[in-house]
């Protein structure tokens, strides 16, 4: 191709001169790498000139106070010539004047805007200085005293609810306010601590809710214990053992500990292997006398007590 063209000059002749090592006596590849170093030289010229251009423009706007532009015009410059050290000067120079004056305006709009008590966007503000002077100690100090007049305003507001909060939670436990509702106050205390999480009263007010609320849940489960038993017994009066098994086994699932219950539950295990057989030989007699619907029922009955039983879903089944 034309070393001419705008093209990565750089990496062609890099690519020319590793081919020039392998084959040193190569004369096309010499040509070329004399030609792309004559295009290198020739377009530095054309860049030195058209930097010095760009670099004039920049002075006369900078003589005109269109400091902006006029760093526009130098950073073009500098692209033309990445390795002319008196142009990066000119522009590190202006952009550092140029930070001086948007510093200095960010922190007047930061003192304003706090003056005004709008502490979160003043303190956007000197965040904003602070990215282009970040060694302003001045501009830091101002932002710690913001950070820490927020801080302490958050706190006062997480008091203030924290404290609405415990007394919203001290009604709902009061008979007088309509009644005893000790999981609605127990939210309201838990809210209240994790906005003051410090605060050792709440934090004892959450714990010995809780622990009424364990109490509360104990005896309940203890009544509905009760209940459920009293039903299994019912149940086992009249014969149903399986109905009777279930209702003990709820009733254990609340009361784990319940000797009583666990005993009845023995009991009925113990007493289902004789029904069944009993209910087997039922099934027999019927089918015996040729009564094919009793003798159904009956294993179907039997099934009940024992569903996995795969002999009797098979004589099941089988009728």
């Amino acid at each position: 191709p034309d070393p001419k063209k705008n093209g990565d000059l750089d990496g062609a002749l890099a690519s020319y001169l590793e081919a020039l090592k392998i084959l040193p006596a190569d004369v096309d590849i010499a040509g070329f790498v004399r030609d792309i170093r004559i295009a290198m030289a020739e377009r530095r010229q054309a860049g030195v000139a058209k930097a010095a251009e760009l670099v004039k423009d920049g002075d006369a706007l900078r003589a005109k106070g269109e400091n902006e532009a006029a760093l526009d015009k130098y950073l073009e410059a500098q692209r033309q010539v990445p390795d002319d050290r008196k142009i990066e000067s000119l522009a590190q120079m202006l952009q550092k004047d140029l930070n001086k004056v948007r510093v200095s305006v960010l922190s007047k709009t930061a003192e304003s805007l706090r003056e005004k008590g709008s502490l979160p966007e003043a303190l956007a503000s000197y965040g904003e200085a602070l990215k282009l002077a970040p060694e302003d100690a001045v501009i830091q100090a101002a932002a710690a005293s913001i950070r820490l007049e927020l801080g302490n305003r958050q706190a006062a507001e997480n008091r203030r609810r924290a404290d609405g909060l415990v007394a919203d939670g001290n009604k709902l436990l009061n008979r007088f306010f309509g009644g005893k509702d000790m999981e609605g106050a127990l939210a309201k205390y838990e809210e209240a601590h994790r906005l003051v999480p410090s605060d050792r009263s709440i934090e004892a007010l959450v714990n010995e809710l809780k622990l009424d609320l364990d109490k509360n849940s104990v005896a309940a489960n203890r009544v509905k214990a009760a209940k459920l038993a009293e039903d299994a017994k019912d149940l086992y009066d009249d014969g149903r053992l399986l109905d009777a098994l279930i209702k003990y086994e709820e009733a254990l699932k609340l009361e784990p500990l319940s000797k009583s219950i666990q005993a009845g539950i023995n009991e009925i295990k113990g007493l289902i292997p004789a029904r069944i057989r009993e209910r087997r030989d039922e099934a027999k007699g019927y089918l015996d006398k040729g009564d094919i619907r009793k003798a159904l029922t009956a294993y179907e009955e039997a099934l009940k007590l024992e569903p996995g039983n795969k002999s009797l879903q098979e004589q099941v089944n089988s009728l």
